[in-house]
């Protein structure tokens, strides 16, 4: 998906690619799938299989409130609010707009699709992954437990790891600058 989405754009070799979440993942499926088109991957709470690695404790309450985003009415401003806030050290981090921006995009079609899609359990091809990737994790993350992250930190061929304290699962909005310096620092690698 993310190869045709490449091509579609006209952008030819090898790219810099930065997934968060399940965006870490479809950027660990492009990996395998075409390995020359990944210069640097940075993976940020990324979980390599959607049925996780059965890594304990994990982080109920944000599970908890994926899961349920999408379930009864379907989603709801209230129930991105609470997604978010069990997502993040400090929610008030996120503006009103972002909220919203978040919600409106969460409920085209689209997304729900992309959701709904088979997704490939990597977990297994870890240690086939070549390309430098620097795994970026919050210890306070409730998306996806630190451990998943040490998990792949052992597992790839060329991994390094960041971690942020007081940082939940976005640390690309939770500690922004120190974040965008240490990916150009990799990048510049």
């Amino acid at each position: 998906m993310i190869d045709g989405f490449l091509g579609a754009l006209g952008v030819e070799g090898a790219v810099d690619i930065i997934g968060n979440s399940l965006g870490g993942q479809a950027a660990l499926g492009l990996e395998r799938i075409n390995s020359a088109r990944i210069k640097h991957l940075v993976l940020i709470g990324s979980q390599p299989t959607s049925a996780g690695l059965g890594i304990q404790p994990q982080p109920q309450e944000a599970l908890r409130n994926i899961f349920n985003y999408y379930a009864g009415e379907g989603p709801t401003l209230e129930k991105m609010q609470r997604l978010v806030e069990s997502l993040l050290y400090d929610p008030s981090l996120v503006s009103d707009e972002t909220l919203q921006e978040r919600f409106e995009a969460s409920r085209d079609p689209g997304q729900m699709r992309l959701l709904g899609l088979p997704r490939r359990d990597l977990y297994s091809e870890l240690d086939q992954i070549a390309c430098p990737t620097l795994l970026v994790w919050g210890q306070e993350d409730k998306g996806g437990a630190l451990e998943v992250g040490l998990q792949l930190l052992k597992r790839m061929q060329d991994a390094r790891m960041h971690i942020f304290q007081r940082c939940g699962h976005w640390a690309q909005v939770e500690h922004q600058a120190e974040f965008e310096r240490v990916v150009l620092n990799f990048f510049g690698s």
